[in-house]
């Protein structure tokens, strides 16, 4: 690949995400699906020799190069070969979440499957969140028939079990790419690379810079006032369907009834969606995931206002909006990035500002613009909103 990944310009993108309102898809299930699928569509298209370098790859398996190949997307297990079964798990960490690897009664339908030559099969888990759910994987190592007896947490996985990250897969493709011999198969390998880093899966310093790297207390010079890039917001408005957004936030944040609604000091910090329980919720969630608090939300246990909360005073019934709609426009981006808002909290804001007339939201706008190259694409804070989000706004994420 050279230069910066154009979205739009991938053949593997998708413009849109789940319909509005349809509640059963999210936009990290749809993403997960769209990079299996591109996957298999890479698969079905290039040498048979890479073919058998993913198979190696991934699963550690020395294959022969096959002479047919079979794949399939969501499959149950009768479409498998009449050789060895292997289960391949990938995900952005590679690894198992902790406390799910057990036994759930339900079925299976894994994400894919890959036959070499009516033997061999590989079946397919992907994930575009985290690491790969043991529950998942061992329902399709039951009914894909291969024996899993029960085994204690810290207890290696199957021999017969890959656990393996998108990183890997990416590095599959430039060494693929390397000896592809077909013209279509090279550019189907250069183009899935890079829908992996759009994608936002691929982890390592192998990915390109506009995977801009994580942070959990964004690094910002409080006498550093860079001019705002209101263009980044215009394209923010002009690429994202922002009706769809605001629509989440109301259904996520917009009365006390909604499940993520988080409310100030009048409830009285015992109640679970007071603002001082949802400050320890965020806590603990940042150090869940290994990453080192905002340092906004330390020693604030009282009438701080959260990420969760500050989308309530925007699309909720308390009627302040001002405690974001602030002239201060760096000042309010320092404050709110120092209390864990990412990119995705800062879409809602502009979703709330977007078409409104009045001084309120254009400070909202102002503020988004300022505080956007220093957020986090996702913290911790409030990742329901990133889970329902559409394919269109999680890939805006990425906007630099």
């Amino acid at each position: 690949m050279s230069g910066p990944p154009r979205r739009h310009h991938n053949v593997f993108f998708a413009y849109r995400g789940p319909a509005t309102g349809d509640r059963e898809i999210s936009a990290g299930k749809q993403i997960e699906d769209n990079i299996t699928r591109a996957l298999i569509i890479t698969l079905e298209h290039v040498d048979a020799s890479s073919v058998s370098g993913f198979v190696s790859a991934l699963t550690g398996l020395d294959v022969a190069t096959p002479t047919r190949w079979d794949v399939h997307l969501q499959v149950p297990p009768a479409v498998a070969g009449d050789g060895p079964l292997v289960l391949l798990g990938i995900s952005p960490v590679a690894g198992i979440q902790d406390g799910t690897l057990r036994r759930a009664e339900r079925g299976s339908r894994p994400d894919a499957a890959l036959i070499l030559d009516g033997g061999l099969t590989v079946v397919v888990e992907s994930k575009a969140v985290g690491k790969c759910h043991g529950a998942q994987l061992w329902n399709h190592a039951v009914y894909w028939g291969m024996e899993v007896e029960e085994r204690p947490e810290d207890a290696p996985i199957p021999s017969n079990w890959s656990l393996r990250s998108w990183d890997d897969v990416a590095e599959w493709t430039r060494n693929a790419r390397a000896t592809e011999s077909g013209e279509v198969g090279r550019f189907l390998l250069d183009q899935f690379e890079e829908y992996l880093t759009l994608a936002g899966v691929v982890t390592s310093d192998r990915a390109p810079e506009v995977t801009k790297p994580e942070r959990s207390v964004p690094n910002v010079d409080p006498t550093s006032q860079r001019p705002l890039d209101l263009d980044l917001v215009d394209r923010l408005e002009r690429e994202v369907d922002l009706a769809r957004v605001a629509a989440l936030c109301t259904e996520l944040y917009g009365t006390q009834n909604t499940s993520f609604y988080v409310s100030g000091d009048k409830s009285g910090p015992e109640d679970p969606r007071h603002c001082s329980h949802d400050v320890a919720v965020v806590l603990q969630a940042y150090r869940d995931a290994g990453l080192e608090p905002p340092a906004g939300l330390l020693g604030r246990p009282k009438d701080t206002t959260t990420p969760r909360r500050s989308l309530g005073l925007l699309f909720g019934p308390d009627g302040f909006q001002q405690t974001i709609a602030d002239p201060q426009t760096y000042g309010m981006a320092r404050k709110y990035l120092a209390l864990g808002v990412d990119r995705a909290v800062l879409l809602g804001w502009l979703s709330w500002a977007s078409g409104r007339g009045g001084v309120r939201p254009t400070y909202v706008r102002q503020i988004v613009a300022a505080a956007w190259p220093d957020a986090p694409i996702r913290s911790p804070a409030a990742p329901e909103l990133h889970d329902g989000l559409g394919e269109d706004a999680a890939f805006a994420l990425l906007m630099e």
